[in-house]
């Protein structure tokens, strides 16, 4: 236990979005997908905007479990949305940035995906 504890004191833990993200039951979900698939968007601003947002997370969550699967997940990769640790900010990672030092001590962390309108500022594979 100690070690366990002691290795996500050094490399943290990845950050999924939580199940309330998902609705009761997982409902949000599946309204998303019936949505998806009518190729279609709720009138409502809100109920459009809730669906929306549950589609992103179950994406950067699917995203991040496939990461953490091949161990991945703290490593940058081409492409990467990169942030700091205390900034909103970020940028795309391009080769240099993938050995940032700054990495292996937990300032900078690869992001996941958030899609959205307009041109994603990221890149790669991911």
């Amino acid at each position: 236990m100690n070690q366990r504890l002691e290795t996500i004191a050094l490399q943290g833990i990845p950050n999924y979005f939580g199940v309330q993200r998902f609705g009761y039951q997982g409902g949000n979900l599946g309204e998303a997908r019936d949505y998806a698939g009518r190729k279609a968007l709720p009138e409502q601003r809100a109920v459009r905007s809730r669906l929306l947002s549950t589609a992103r997370s179950y994406l950067f969550n699917r995203v991040l479990a496939a990461r953490v699967a091949d161990g991945s997940w703290q490593k940058a990769q081409v492409g990467d949305l990169l942030a700091f640790t205390d900034s909103r900010s970020f940028f795309p990672a391009d080769v240099d940035e993938c050995s940032d030092p700054r990495l292996a001590i937990l300032d900078l962390h690869p992001t996941g995906p958030q899609w959205g309108e307009g041109p994603s500022p990221a890149g790669g594979a991911t």
